[in-house]
């Protein structure tokens, strides 16, 4: 005895043509991670970009002594580790719904949202609150959002047009 298994593919234009949009849609995002990885990452750990991406004020103490200890107060960057680590450790991924920058290896300090807690008998708690610094990296404003939309736009268009050529010979 034995067990015959049959598959039966449905191979209509429309499913082919479905799993083709999806397969240009994820290559797409793809490349649009790799390209806000490449154009867009930088500038988020450079001076003056506090007003460009609305990041919340810091503490006066603080940038005084971040300005002793290291010469600037730059947002973001304090021995430019998280930088580093947001340039190097980034993985571009890409779906047929979006695409998305992994960052891993992140330093421990970036992700603290609170610096220390208030002395005993104080209510002020003056300068004790950290900005959420992961949130300040992931914001996009919106002259960057309109770039990877043409961006994106315009890959999609190159790929359909090649699809169109490359159906008309197999489906005819």
């Amino acid at each position: 005895m034995f067990i015959l298994g049959v598959t039966v593919e449905d191979r209509s234009p429309i499913k082919i043509l479905k799993r083709e949009l999806n397969r240009i849609k994820k290559r797409t995002m793809l490349e649009v991670a790799e390209k806000f990885k490449k154009e867009h990452i930088r500038p988020r750990f450079s001076a003056g970009n506090s007003r460009r991406w609305r990041h919340a004020r810091r503490d006066p103490d603080y940038l005084k002594r971040k300005k002793k200890q290291v010469g600037h107060n730059i947002n973001l960057v304090l021995t430019g580790q998280s930088k580093r680590a947001a340039i190097h450790n980034s993985t571009p991924r890409g779906t047929s719904k979006g695409g998305a920058l992994v960052l891993t290896g992140m330093p421990r300090h970036f992700f603290y949202t609170t610096a220390r807690k208030p002395k005993p008998g104080k209510t002020s708690n003056r300068g004790a609150k950290n900005p959420d610094k992961v949130k300040e990296l992931a914001q996009v404003n919106r002259d960057e959002i309109e770039k990877l939309r043409k961006f994106a736009r315009k890959r999609m268009l190159q790929r359909i047009k090649r699809l169109k050529a490359i159906r008309k010979k197999r489906l005819s």
